[in-house]
């Protein structure tokens, strides 16, 4: 995410400002500081700036807009924006499309849970299993088209295999992500597919959990894995972060999923801990919770 924030500032002749920990605490009296008018956020910034106490910082900056990744609940980004008084923008992209390729036009409406539509100088499809392009509303491998080098990645660093694998000759990009389009060019993301959960047949999203477990009250942070289960392939663990002073029993965690979601996706498994394992950019390493 910060390829995208340092490229869009020098590209602009804008003034960048890179601090070196990201604090909650500390976050607003730095945006004022700063004058700072543009910011990205990912999830775990987002829910933690929101579990601070009320200050009169929180509305007194010249941020305009924030930048967000996935994932976050639509409950969460009302809050988020009413509470702060900003717009919240989304971006979708990963290490290999180098920024943000697909995200919220200048002038597009707000169509939550939507992620955007392409940017400009990309092209975006929905395919299948076998590499064909699907119509509106059918679920798929998000792919990207841009320039190899240029606009996207050349290569995997000395692995051709891995390389060929994702990266069509022609400039697609397979994401290894599933999502859908509808009519109007809007794509909508629903997991990344090697976080799908296999449970007796059934396809889980993760992220499709977490967004409803994070709008527990007591919930600070949340991640779902698949774990091994000998009778349904998979079983469901929550790990979960908790706010500051509060507690949360195994029996209230349950009924709340059980109230909330399809009984075949209630989690088997809770784990409450203190954090979540996190690589430099803050995202949530995964594996090392199966």
């Amino acid at each position: 995410c910060q390829c995208t924030a340092a490229m869009a500032a020098f590209s602009a002749g804008a003034t960048f400002v890179l601090v070196e920990k990201y604090s909650a605490r500390a976050f607003w009296g730095q945006v004022q500081k700063y004058r700072a008018t543009i910011t990205e956020c990912i999830p775990m910034m987002i829910r933690t700036l929101m579990v601070q106490p009320p200050s009169a910082n929180d509305r007194q900056h010249c941020l305009r807009e924030v930048m967000f990744y996935l994932n976050l609940s639509e409950q969460e980004k009302d809050a988020f924006c009413e509470c702060f008084s900003v717009r919240l923008l989304t971006s979708y992209g990963m290490t290999e499309t180098i920024v943000g390729i697909i995200g919220d036009r200048p002038g597009d409406k707000r169509r939550w849970p939507s992620i955007g539509r392409a940017g400009f100088c990309y092209e975006a499809e929905i395919r299948d299993d076998h590499n064909r392009p699907l119509p509106a509303g059918e679920l798929g491998e998000i792919c990207i088209k841009g320039v190899p080098g240029k606009t996207i990645f050349k290569e995997y660093f000395l692995n051709p295999k891995a390389t060929a694998k994702v990266l069509e000759a022609d400039g697609w990009l397979h994401t290894g992500d599933t999502g859908y389009r509808d009519e109007e060019g809007f794509f909508y993301f629903v997991d990344r597919r090697c976080n799908m959960i296999k449970r007796g047949g059934e396809n889980v999203s993760c992220v499709e959990l977490e967004n409803i477990i994070a709008a527990h009250p007591k919930i600070q942070d949340i991640v779902v894995v698949g774990i091994k289960d000998s009778i349904r392939d998979e079983a469901i663990k929550a790990f979960v972060v908790l706010n500051e002073g509060e507690t949360l029993s195994e029996e209230e965690f349950f009924r709340f999923c059980e109230q909330n979601m399809a009984k075949f996706k209630v989690p088997s498994y809770l784990e409450i801990r203190k954090d979540l394992p996190r690589n430099c950019s803050g995202k949530i390493i995964r594996k090392n919770l199966k």
